[in-house]
């Protein structure tokens, strides 16, 4: 059962004027309950500044900006590029193409085994 005291004071003033807590009912809630996630900076400084808790933290990971896929990019372009203008390269075209969406796929984060 949720209680006034389980909610925020933003979230609390909707059912306060609507007068939805006059009646116990079954409703939704938002909970930013979480173990073990790999968080940005800002995201937990808008986390603190809205009275969360961060009770443990395993690491820190340091981040340093740089086009590491620059030249992979360029080169997937320019193979693209130049098929469009010589069709004699289509295939180095084609071939470039999967191989910078397989690339692109494969970069996204994986989600840790349970």
């Amino acid at each position: 059962m949720v209680s006034r005291e389980d909610i925020g004071k933003h979230m609390r003033e909707y059912p306060e004027r609507n007068n939805i807590f006059n009646i116990p009912r079954q409703m939704l809630i938002g909970s930013y309950f979480e173990i073990e996630i790999l968080l940005i900076s800002s995201l937990v400084k808008w986390y603190l500044d809205h009275g969360l808790k961060v009770t443990k933290v395993y690491e820190f990971i340091e981040y340093y900006p740089s086009k590491c896929f620059e030249q992979f990019g360029l080169s997937v372009s320019e193979a693209h590029h130049a098929s469009d203008s010589d069709p004699s390269k289509a295939v180095l075209g084609e071939t470039q193409k999967l191989h910078g969406n397989n690339r692109t796929d494969g970069v996204r984060p994986t989600k840790k085994p349970q």
